[in-house]
């Protein structure tokens, strides 16, 4: 579904044919079908693509590239084979490292996400191989221009959730929050019905990979 017709479909969802008198401007309903879309890959992982950085000695932060919304699963090579590192907040390693988060070096065991970079733990006490940090990394949603363009990597089916989240929005401008609260309800709802359908799909996808030379400190495309 592009871009024009899911805003139509969204302006029928709050009986609002036409933008003319609108209380919501089109422009205003794309960027809450954006901000709906971001929660709906960022929950079910639906587009991703790996990426890679090199560790650096005494260097705990990598910084993601725009495209990267989060981090899936996080391989480190320890010299001989490829480990897979733990999530965990700050908090939960701040608890196991005895408040040593951001002092103890070794072996990274962890990672953990701020802002728009990652954070290992124990913090790297060597310069790594090239490209010793491998992650397969949820997207972030194509900016749609057009109006004929759309987000072609998430299945067509789901673009209406999408839109429920964008109705929740404009219902809540509006004022109407019982109608605002179904939508907020019918996206989740949505989220979880592609969790439950989708599951073994995005575990057997093939997602495409890009070389990429990574430089130091920074996280990039395969």
């Amino acid at each position: 579904m592009n871009k024009s017709k899911m805003i139509i479909k969204v302006r029928r969802g709050i009986n609002e044919p036409t933008a003319s008198n609108s209380i919501v401007s089109d422009t205003e309903i794309y960027d809450y079908l954006y901000d709906g879309a971001t929660i709906f890959i960022r929950e079910t992982a639906c587009q991703t693509e790996y990426a890679k950085a090199t560790t650096l000695a005494n260097e705990p932060y990598y910084t993601f590239e725009d495209w990267i919304l989060k981090p899936e699963i996080v391989l480190w090579h320890n010299g001989s084979k490829w480990v897979e590192l733990e999530y965990k907040t700050v908090r939960q390693l701040l608890e196991i490292s005895d408040f040593q988060l951001f002092a103890d070096t070794g072996t990274p065991e962890y990672y953990y996400v701020e802002r728009r970079q990652i954070g290992l733990y124990k913090i790297p006490d060597v310069n790594g191989s090239a490209g010793d940090i491998r992650m397969l990394c949820s997207k972030m949603p194509e900016v749609l221009t057009l109006d004929d363009d759309e987000w072609d990597e998430i299945p067509e089916t789901y673009h209406p959730i999408i839109n429920n989240y964008a109705i929740y929005e404009c219902w809540d401008k509006i004022g109407n929050e019982t109608k605002s609260k179904k939508h907020y309800d019918l996206f989740y709802a949505g989220i979880d019905n592609f969790k439950t359908d989708e599951q073994e799909t995005i575990k057997n996808a093939v997602y495409q990979k890009q070389i990429w030379s990574p430089a130091s400190g920074f996280i990039g495309r395969l």
